[in-house]
């Protein structure tokens, strides 16, 4: 992650808001100082993501008023390994479920029906789709392959397991790239609900 520390020339100190689009967000600059030596302008440090984004693309920062003095990259701390570990765990485990061979069970049908099978078992798997049950079996079968990625963080149902929103917009963001989501994009609770409706899946928070 990236530590970015922003300056102010010319003030000791300022408390004040920052936009960009529709996103309000107050930061205070201090430790400014005049001496003989030289002009320290009011600064302020941040690693967050959101918070740097807002600052450079608000008015302040287009107009130079706020400049970036310093950014420093700096390793990820325990909770943000512990998200990338298990959203990279996740990834490869939708992968490989993605490419193991799933089970013919059209095909299987179509050869029964060909070859004359026995009546009784061509009625009772016609008894078994008007009921439904034909149906669960071959569910079953197809989500055999998932059972890695339930082991991971993905689940049955199309839910998938996250420590919180955070983590649950840059899911979103990995599995639909086309889709083009951004933090800021699904900042409120309707732009983040509708994505996963879009995206048909159910987030479920475990921290």
């Amino acid at each position: 992650m990236k530590v970015k520390t922003y300056g102010i020339y010319g003030l000791l100190e300022w408390h004040g808001i920052v936009e960009a689009g529709a996103i309000r967000m107050k930061v205070s600059f201090t430790n400014g100082t005049v001496t003989g030596y030289g002009v320290a302008p009011a600064t302020f440090t941040t690693k967050d993501e959101l918070t740097q984004f807002v600052i450079e693309h608000s008015e302040q920062y287009k107009s130079g008023r706020i400049t970036l003095l310093r950014q420093n990259e700096v390793p990820d701390d325990a909770a943000t390994k512990a998200r990338k570990e298990r959203m990279k765990a996740a990834s490869e485990a939708r992968k490989e479920a993605a490419a193991e061979p799933q089970p013919a069970v059209k095909d299987g049908c179509d050869d029964d029906n060909q070859g004359g099978g026995d009546d009784d078992a061509a009625k009772k798997i016609d008894e078994g789709a008007e009921t439904g049950e034909g149906e669960k079996e071959t569910e079953g079968e197809e989500t055999e392959g998932d059972e890695t990625e339930a082991e991971t963080e993905a689940v049955a149902d199309n839910k998938v397991k996250v420590a919180d929103k955070r983590e649950a917009i840059e899911w979103l963001k990995e599995h639909f790239p086309y889709k083009n989501y951004t933090a800021t994009g699904l900042r409120t609770v309707a732009a983040f609900e509708a994505a996963c409706k879009d995206c048909d899946v159910e987030f479920e928070f475990t921290a």
